[in-house]
């Protein structure tokens, strides 16, 4: 609940009157693009098994070419990757993307935003901007 708070109070979300929170998506695609990478900077380690993120995983991956083993990933067993390891946003975050691929996709444009060089951070932003202009497309249908 801190974390809602916090977001409220740095103009990331509004709480209306019922208690729910939604966020103010302008501010928040903001914050993502340009401050992100400095509140949660990506550490690379060693080459590792795990799972791909950045430009190892869709949806950059697709369109950026990568030598073998170059691709990062988050350290995990479940991963059928190898490549430098990136700390994830938080520790559950490999197996969180696992489970849900839209998930992982924003996770892995965050990671490019995180630790890419210029080319990616730039096509990683567009991404991201499309990525948050569809959810709320789906989510103005489904309230109608």
């Amino acid at each position: 609940m801190a974390n809602i708070k916090r977001a409220v109070v740095s103009s990331l979300a509004v709480e209306p009157a019922r208690g729910e929170w939604s966020p103010i998506r302008p501010n928040l695609l903001e914050f993502v693009l340009h401050g992100v990478r400095y509140i949660w900077p990506a550490v690379p380690g060693p080459v590792k098994r795990g799972v791909p993120t950045a430009f190892g995983a869709e949806p950059l991956a697709s369109r950026l070419t990568a030598a073998s083993g170059e691709a990062p990933v988050w350290a995990h067993p479940a991963g059928g990757a190898r490549g430098p390891t990136l700390s994830p946003l938080y520790r559950t975050a490999p197996q969180a993307a696992l489970a849900d691929p839209a998930l992982h996709r924003l996770l892995a444009l965050l990671d490019a935003l995180r630790a890419g060089r210029a080319r990616e951070r730039t096509l990683a932003a567009k991404l991201m901007e499309a990525e948050l202009m569809r959810f709320d497309a789906e989510e103005s249908d489904a309230r109608e």
